[in-house]
């Protein structure tokens, strides 16, 4: 389904659902809208490749690609869910998000945030992810999260310019702070 906004669903409920193959210019498969249980896979958009400002619990986001920005998600909040082999300019696996109890693996962004882009993760483990600038994540504040093996052409393997708080860092690559780059830590482990 090709749309302005949600390529699949648009300010609806879905629970047990796959969302494959739709295109919009925000929200590939879904805008603002609550989801549990579904999987969001192979979904274009501008923002958003996968949900635009949803709130997904337990929900996988794979292989979506956002041409801009939230490979996987672009605002919302999500729970539990797993993002994985996600795309994006900028945020390859979600922008601006809430994330808690997440996982976040090999997503890839072409400048900041391979895994996630600005935004609040609490509980998340990244690995495998990678950007230019914030192999993991960039410009978020994260808690109790777990950044591994994640890759930075430039800055930041693990986390560029970001908040982190009791997450533990290791395995992670860059030219320059392979662990962090220009970020606040308290209590980390790197």
């Amino acid at each position: 389904v090709d749309a302005g906004g949600g390529g699949g669903a648009y300010q609806s409920t879905l629970n047990n659902c796959t969302l494959a193959g739709n295109v919009a210019s925000g929200g590939g498969s879904a805008s603002a809208c609550t989801l549990s249980n579904c999987t969001l896979a192979g979904n274009l958009a501008s923002w958003g490749g996968g949900a635009f400002a949803c709130t997904l619990d337990d929900c996988v986001l794979t292989s979506n690609t956002a041409l801009v920005g939230g490979g996987g998600a672009y605002g919302g909040a999500l729970a539990g869910c797993t993002l994985t082999g996600n795309s994006a300019g900028g945020g390859g696996g979600a922008i601006d998000a809430t994330l808690s109890n997440c996982t976040l693996v090999g997503n890839a962004a072409i400048s900041s945030g391979g895994g996630a882009y600005s935004g609040t993760l609490i509980g998340c483990a990244l690995g495998g992810n990678s950007a230019q600038w914030g192999g993991g994540a960039a410009y978020g504040a994260l808690t109790g999260c777990t950044l591994t093996n994640n890759t930075a052409t430039q800055s930041g393997g693990g986390a560029y310019s970001g908040t982190l708080i009791g997450c533990a860092l290791g395995g992670n690559t860059a030219q320059w702070g392979g662990g962090v780059y220009t970020g606040s830590l308290d209590s980390c482990t790197l």
